[in-house]
């Protein structure tokens, strides 16, 4: 793709990273907790909405880092 083709057009995209803390729902009789992320604005040059949504996958996918705070043992839920 040709990044300043006359083709493309620039996408601002709005999105959320949503994801649940571990215990999961899926763990009887311990539930986690869903975190979500405040709005996060991109913009893609791209030639089309559905190739831009691609783009914003591909860099989540790819650019999304952690960094360990701490980690230590705790109590399970009996």
């Amino acid at each position: 793709m040709d990044w300043f083709d006359y083709k493309t057009k620039r996408y601002e995209i709005e999105f959320k990273i949503e994801f649940y803390s571990q215990p999961s729902i899926h763990h009887l009789g311990e539930t986690g907790t869903l975190v979500k992320t405040d709005t996060i604005k991109a913009q893609i040059d791209a030639e089309t909405e559905d190739e831009a949504l691609t783009l914003v996958d591909l860099i989540v996918k790819q650019e999304v880092k952690s960094e360990l705070i701490s980690i230590k043992e705790i109590q399970k839920i009996i």
